[in-house]
C-alpha cells in the first residue's frame, strides 16, 4: 500500500480499494484481485465518510477499477451487503456487464 495514497485519500477510498485489489492480484499470483474497504459502523464515521460507505476494488489483467456503495447504518447488514456486492462485482466484470445496470 502506498503511504501517500493513504495520507491523501484515507483508508476508505476508491484509490485504496484499487491498490488493495492490485496488491491481492500481484501477491497471490491469481488472475484477479478483489478488495473491500469501508465504514461498517456503528462508529468510525466522519462528515465526509458516513457509516455504510464502502468501496470495492477489482483488478484483472485488463482493468483495475472500483465502485462506491452506501449501504446504511446497520453493521451486520453492511458486512453482508459488502460481501454480496463484491461477488456480484466479480460476476459482472467476468460477464462484461456494466456495473451501473
Amino acid at each position: 500500500m502506498n503511504e501517500d495514497t493513504l495520507a491523501d485519500h484515507g483508508a476508505v477510498s476508491t484509490e485504496v480499494a484499487m491498490q488493495m485489489a492490485e496488491g491481492v492480484k500481484s501477491t497471490s499470483g491469481a488472475d484477479l484481485g478483489l478488495a473491500t474497504t469501508g465504514i461498517m459502523g456503528p462508529t468510525g464515521a466522519t462528515a465526509d465518510k458516513p457509516v455504510g460507505l464502502v468501496y470495492i476494488g477489482y483488478c484483472d489483467e485488463k482493468v483495475c477499477t472500483s465502485k462506491k456503495f452506501n449501504f446504511g447504518d446497520d453493521r451486520l447488514l453492511n458486512k453482508q451487503r459488502t460481501a454480496q456486492a463484491a461477488l456480484d462485482f466479480v460476476r459482472r466484470q467476468l460477464l462484461g456487464i456494466s456495473l451501473d445496470d
